[in-house]
């Protein structure tokens, strides 16, 4: 019953009825996504692929030019010294630039914090070690057993 209600409502309505849809050419408008823009430096029309080039904030939302640094753990190492402060650990984490650093040192010091939902964490020292260990020991298909991803074991390195 509903639904023919909404059938005939539609039926009625024609093309005619709104005339402030349609472009002079009798098209109807083209989606935000293919609406052609003209920028002053290239000269031609070209069309946006993306509808919104700025975040909520208002800022850009593509890093433009700035290309930060990744460190990624690449094994595990027992009864070393870090490269970073020179302390002996029982547990050194092996980084993909060859330093072997302690898991404090790669947590703290030596990464930026992970961002979710506007809140900044840290994975912390036990984690880490746990991620090295993981590394090391298993193949790639078997992380997930652990609780480790690809994604966990890549950071972005302190400026």
């Amino acid at each position: 019953m509903l639904i023919a209600a909404m059938r005939r409502k539609l039926d009625a309505h024609t093309d005619d009825d709104r005339p402030a849809l349609q472009s002079v050419a009798g098209n109807w408008p083209a989606p935000l996504t293919q609406q052609a823009a003209t920028d002053a430096s290239s000269g031609p029309r070209r069309f946006h692929l993306m509808p919104f080039s700025r975040g909520v904030s208002g800022k850009s939302t593509v890093l433009e030019g700035k290309t930060m640094g990744q460190i990624q753990i690449v094994g595990y190492e027992s009864d070393c010294n870090c490269e970073h402060c020179g302390r002996a650990l029982r547990h050194g984490v092996r980084l993909s630039d060859g330093r072997t650093v302690g898991a404090t040192c790669l947590d703290k010091k030596l990464t930026q914090p992970r961002v979710y939902q506007g809140k900044q964490y840290r994975f912390g020292a036990e984690f880490i070690v746990k991620v090295a260990k993981v590394v090391e020991f298993y193949s790639p298909s078997n992380w997930a057993r652990f609780g480790v991803s690809a994604s966990s074991t890549t950071f972005e390195a302190s400026a």
